[in-house]
């Protein structure tokens, strides 16, 4: 049996943007004796909400928990909001504040002449309201508009918590379409697919189902194509595919053999939710994202280099105060960093290339004549990670984060906050581990970033790719389009570890005997 608690909102302690509130909730009555004690007292609640009136009866279902933080709590998973019933109740509803106009007098009136079940009679039949005296047709229409309204969001969620949808995603599909939704129910399910990413087309799927969509309707097999084309992208770390897949796995996924797939492709590409570029199919905001890329890296590749009296006496002086000796890849690589708009430094593991930041900041903050506050102000260290960013920070003795944290990102509304129109006034940018960076994140950054910014890119040709879509490093080095130092003298290697030559050896198809030996990093089992 579903434990429930039936009573009146009282307050919200948090809400967010989506609907989750944790407040204050007034028990009237329970079919759980463990919660009988509660019985007339105030309980913290949480849970998934469209709306909550003080003035309103609700039923939440869910269960009891003991939060490690915040203690005992009734998590909802879903509710009902009760009509109100009785000639009091309905007066205290019709004089709150929803109903603007309606005073308490005129509220008694219309709970008197209609009885305990108004509410439902106006709904049923609004020329009811024509029985009570002095009751303007103005009026009337005011008030069986707001209640339908009303009434009318609650009914259209109750009906996509039937089709098996959460309470979260009930109130992100309405949020999504408003007055709408009840449209999108009747007239295509599969649009939701479209518009909000966090809903699984497998569980939109089921509501199609119960709606009782065909297996081959092609409402259902478009949203499949997007689903498919989303799931491969993602999980092979591909930017666009090959059109004889992406068929293969939808026609596996809906359990069908559909083969006239090209009028649906092509209505997704002039609607455009895909882009069809030869025989490669991408989705439209891959495609977008790789566009932007391109426009902004050629932009600051052709922008003039700087010149700078002295450069290399400079940095000889700063290898004495370092006490430390530059190899020719090194100091190229500092010096053109300095001198390009754009420059990609790429090495692998030991060879320098946390040093070469350290280096890059140090003659960029003296050259530009910059005191502390004004270099970090326009300053960006930048990493995939938050480890690779401490790393940075604790070489260069400057503030470092990861990307996201650079651009704000924003759990709830899942956005970044420094974007296209909130740029950073960052001028020089220097990110590392750039192999770990996939083709959205990279296209994110460069929107929040001005036109005149200096950037630089660090990292290792031979790491394994990003995660998400995209190969970011290698297809930028492998363009032939912009200057890229290739560092490969090895420096850092402790005397009894391994790990880094073993690497290269691999890399370099020539293992030597000793992968045979024990070190500390290190040990084969035979």
């Amino acid at each position: 049996m579903e434990t429930y608690i039936k009573g009146n909102f009282r307050r919200s302690i948090f809400q967010s943007d989506k609907g989750y509130v944790i407040g204050l909730f007034k028990v009237r009555e329970t079919n759980d004796e463990m919660l009988t004690e509660y019985i007339n007292h105030t309980i913290t609640f949480t849970g998934y909400f469209h709306e909550l009136n003080e003035d309103d009866t609700y039923i939440l279902y869910g269960e009891v928990i003991n939060h490690p933080r915040y203690g005992f709590q009734f998590q909802t998973n879903r509710y009902e909001r009760l009509k109100p019933t009785g000639k009091d109740a309905v007066t205290t509803f019709l004089s709150s504040d929803l109903f603007p106009g309606v005073g308490e007098k005129l509220a008694r009136q219309i709970a008197d002449v209609l009885g305990d079940n108004a509410i439902d009679k106006i709904l049923e039949d609004e020329s009811s309201l024509y029985l009570v005296p002095k009751l303007t047709e103005n009026k009337i229409k005011k008030i069986v508009n707001i209640l339908k309204k009303y009434e009318e969001s609650h009914m259209v969620i109750a009906k996509l918590i039937d089709l098996n949808f959460s309470m979260r995603e009930a109130l992100s599909i309405y949020n999504e379409y408003k007055l709408n939704t009840q449209k999108i129910i009747d007239e295509n399910i599969y649009q939701i697919a479209y518009n909000i990413s966090d809903i699984s087309f497998l569980k939109i799927d089921k509501a199609g189902e119960l709606l009782g969509y065909a297996k081959d309707n092609e409402k259902r097999i478009k949203a499949a194509i997007l689903y498919v084309m989303k799931k491969l992208i993602y999980q092979n770390g591909d930017s666009f595919l090959n059109k004889d897949i992406i068929i293969q796995n939808v026609n596996k996924i809906l359990e069908i053999d559909y083969d006239n797939y090209e009028e649906l492709f092509k209505s997704l590409a002039d609607n455009d939710y895909i882009v069809i570029d030869g025989k490669d199919y991408y989705l439209e905001e891959i495609w977008r994202a790789e566009a932007n890329i391109v426009e902004r890296i050629f932009d600051m590749a052709n922008r003039p280099l700087h010149h700078y009296k002295n450069l290399e006496s400079l940095l000889t002086e700063l290898e004495k105060i370092n006490n430390i000796t530059y190899n020719a890849e090194q100091r190229e690589a500092i010096i053109k960093a300095l001198c390009n708009n754009i420059l990609i430094i790429t090495g692998g593991p030991g060879t320098g290339k946390t040093t070469i930041i350290k280096a890059i900041t140090e003659l960029y903050q003296h050259i530009n004549k910059l005191d502390y506050d004004e270099f970090t102000e326009h300053l960006a260290l930048l990493a995939p990670t938050g480890r690779a960013s401490k790393r940075m920070s604790e070489s260069t003795f400057l503030p470092a984060s990861t990307i996201h944290r650079f651009l704000k990102w924003n759990k709830e509304t899942l956005e970044f906050m420094v974007n296209e129109s909130n740029k950073s006034d960052a001028e020089l940018v220097i990110i590392d581990e750039v192999s770990m960076i996939d083709i959205n994140l990279f296209d994110s950054l460069l929107k929040g970033l001005k036109r005149n910014v200096k950037m630089i890119l660090v990292g290792d040709f031979d790491q394994l790719p990003s995660v998400g879509p995209g190969n970011l490093l290698k297809d930028l080095i492998c363009s032939d389009c912009l200057d890229v130092v290739h560092l490969n003298h090895l420096y850092r290697q402790d005397e009894d570890s391994y790990i880094i030559s073993l690497a290269y050896e691999i890399k370099d198809g020539n293992l030597s005997d000793k992968y045979l030996n024990t070190y500390n990093d290190y040990t084969f089992l035979k």
